[in-house]
C-alpha cells in the first residue's frame, strides 16, 4: 500500500439538484448489490444477461450524473455485444474501481 494513491471519490454532477438528491443516494446504495449481479452474470458465462445490467447502470449513470461510471459500464457493455469474454472481465475490473470511488463520495464514506 505505500506509494498508493488514495482513490479520489466521485460525485454526481447533478448532486446539487435537490429533486434527485433521494434517487442518488438510492442508486449510491443499490451499487453493491448491482455490481454482485453483472459478476455473477459475468461468472455465469451469460453475457446476455450482463449486457442488460450494464446497459441498465450505464443509463441510470448518465441520469443520474456519474458519467464516468456511465462510461465504464457502457465500455462492459460493448465487451459483451462482442462476446469477448475477457474483455468484459478486465472492463469489469475497472468499473469496480469507479464503483468504489462513487461510494467513497456517499455521505461520510470517505
Amino acid at each position: 500500500m505505500i506509494g498508493q494513491k488514495k482513490p479520489e471519490p466521485l460525485y454526481s454532477t447533478l448532486s446539487h439538484v435537490s429533486e434527485l438528491s433521494d434517487r442518488i443516494d438510492d442508486f449510491i446504495v443499490g451499487l453493491a448489490d448491482r455490481l454482485d449481479n453483472l459478476q455473477e452474470a459475468d461468472n455465469a458465462g451469460d453475457l446476455k444477461e450482463a449486457n442488460r445490467l450494464a446497459e441498465e447502470l450505464a443509463n441510470e449513470g448518465v441520469v443520474l450524473g456519474f458519467e464516468p461510471l456511465a462510461d465504464f459500464a457502457a465500455a462492459v457493455v460493448t465487451a459483451c455485444e462482442r462476446a469477448d469474454a475477457e474483455t468484459v472481465h478486465e472492463r469489469l475490473r475497472a468499473l469496480t474501481e469507479v464503483v468504489q470511488r462513487v461510494r467513497l463520495g456517499h455521505r461520510g464514506a470517505a
